[in-house]
């Protein structure tokens, strides 16, 4: 498991970047690490780590602050943000149950880049995904899944490379909208 600090400084820098009002995104920071909490239920990186239960709340969270409370988009998209960027950072640190509680054996885990300590560069070779299937039955671990050819590495960094094009895309327009004067006077 990241530190706590971890999952609250990267979303929260992300959402600020993105333009996020500063003193809400510092108020609901708090929401980033409050999916630790099933580990008061003895089922750590289960129940508020599969993406079964919280994408449903992150989804009728923005719904309703979309379609009763326009006063909340901002803040429902905060915390959905938060919420779901939990599970995404640990699955950088160990396996979490992505599909609790349809399956309680399928896990995802994600190994990170390393960094070569002569070189000081990043060793993608050790970037790897594994899809595990955690059984009573598996003696001494797992049973590895072969991974989906999107989930691979260069699926990823290719997913990766997408995302951060439409993101720029997005905040440039965002601006370019914001600097250009209506013009009310017709020709």
């Amino acid at each position: 498991m990241p530190k706590p600090l971890i999952h609250l400084l990267i979303p929260m820098a992300a959402l600020i970047i993105a333009g996020f009002n500063r003193k809400n995104v510092i108020i609901l920071s708090p929401l980033a690490v409050i999916a630790d909490t099933d580990l008061l239920f003895g089922a750590h990186r289960s129940i508020l780590h599969s993406f079964f239960i919280l994408g449903p709340i992150s989804l009728i969270l923005i719904f309703y602050s979309f379609k009763y409370r326009s006063d909340w988009k901002s803040s429902g998209i905060i915390i959905s943000i938060y919420l779901l960027s939990h599970p995404l950072l640990d699955l950088f640190t160990g396996p979490i149950q992505l599909l609790w509680p349809l399956d309680i054996y399928y896990y995802l885990y994600i190994n990170p880049p390393t960094i070569d300590p002569i070189t000081n560069a990043i060793n993608f070779g050790s970037f790897f995904i594994q899809f595990l299937v955690l059984t009573p039955e598996t003696v001494g671990g797992y049973t590895e899944v072969n991974p989906i050819p999107i989930f691979e590495n260069v699926g990823l960094i290719s997913l990766i490379l997408i995302g951060l094009a439409i993101t720029y895309w997005l905040i440039k327009n965002k601006y370019e909208k914001k600097n250009t004067k209506i013009n009310d006077g017709g020709i």
